[in-house]
Formats: structure tokens, C-alpha cells, sequence
């Protein structure tokens, strides 16, 4: 099982099974503490995130894909870092 989906211990006699299953988290959850820590973090950043953002915008758009390709890549970005 998992914290979504908890199944019931099917351990045999002395098996140790946990109470809490292992809880998932996003990847940022594991780099910030918060989300003041995040936004201190962006705020540091903003320079070099902006310039790599643009830098990957650029070269999707400017790819030499056919239009239709590069509208559905773009507008499925995020799946791409998520657990879906």
C-alpha cells in the first residue's frame, strides 16, 4: 500500500510491517524546507532561471519540427515533471 491507497498487513507472524506507508513528495519538496525557502531561492536565482528559461523556450520554438509538433510538446510540458 501507499498513503493514498493503504492496503492491510498481510505479513506472517513476526514480520514487521509499518504503521505509516512512505509518504510521496514532489521533488521540490525535497530541496526547500518551505515555501518561503523556495521564494528566497527564486529571488536569488532570477538571473540564471530566466536566462535558462528562455534559453529552452527558445530552442523549442525555434525547432525545426512541424507546428502542430511543437504546439502539442508545449502544451504537455508539465506532464513531463510529473508523477502522471
Amino acid at each position: 500500500g501507499n498513503y493514498w491507497n493503504p492496503q492491510p498487513c498481510q505479513c506472517e507472524d513476526g514480520c514487521a510491517c509499518p504503521e505509516d506507508p512512505t509518504e510521496w513528495k514532489q521533488y521540490y519538496a525535497t530541496l526547500f524546507a518551505d515555501a518561503l525557502d523556495s521564494a528566497h531561492y527564486c529571488l536569488r536565482e532570477y538571473g540564471r532561471l530566466r536566462e535558462q528559461t528562455q534559453t529552452f523556450t527558445d530552442a523549442l520554438f525555434d525547432a525545426t519540427l512541424p507546428r502542430d509538433a511543437i504546439d502539442a510538446i508545449s502544451a504537455n510540458l508539465a506532464i513531463v515533471k510529473s508523477p502522471t
